[in-house]
């Protein structure tokens, strides 16, 4: 089977739910998916992260 369509991401950062030890903020963001054509669906993540390292 072959399906064809597109997806579109949205990326939204989430309120910071930690200050770890030496000041490192740990965050939050949210992973929105949504796929359209043959295959229509939603999918929601949410992932921690820690800041870009200088």
């Amino acid at each position: 089977m072959l399906v064809t369509g597109d997806f579109n991401v949205e990326l939204r950062p989430l309120e910071p739910y930690a200050q770890g030890r030496y000041s490192i903020r740990l965050s939050r963001l949210s992973i929105d998916k949504t796929f359209t054509g043959d295959l229509m669906a939603v999918r929601s993540l949410r992932r921690r992260a820690l800041p870009a390292r200088k």
